[in-house]
């Protein structure tokens, strides 16, 4: 099946690429999500055993809005209530809420497009 193989198509196919590393860290929650969730649980909830985020502070003297509070519980479903874990990870059904972005790239690796082709 050479002609008609999928591996082989790409095989004989020229890509264009950056030679950069990808960071699937905040595809499912981003940091200023996952301060939020910390926050509530903080100084709305008085859960001690979360950390304090001062990016939140306002929280320490008022409650959610109806607005807030939705996004809260949409968020803190995915991140704290265990119904997404397999196997000590979580696995959220409807995929990723943030796209993929690049992380550190190596020392030394040119951050130029390279050309990849069939030898």
């Amino acid at each position: 099946m050479e002609k008609d193989s999928v591996a082989q198509a790409l095989a004989n196919a020229t890509f264009y690429a950056y030679l950069r590393r990808t960071s699937y860290y905040d595809t499912l929650l981003n940091y200023d999500e996952r301060d939020f969730i910390d926050a509530v649980h903080f100084y709305i909830r008085k859960d001690r055993d979360k950390r304090e985020y001062n990016g939140y502070t306002q929280f320490q003297d008022k409650s959610l809005t109806s607005e807030q509070q939705k996004i809260f519980d949409e968020l803190n479903t995915i991140w704290n209530e265990g119904i997404y874990l397999v196997e000590e990870d979580i696995l959220y059904p409807k995929g990723a809420r943030h796209p993929v972005t690049y992380d550190k790239t190596p020392e030394g690796v040119t951050s130029n497009m390279k050309t990849f082709w069939k030898m």
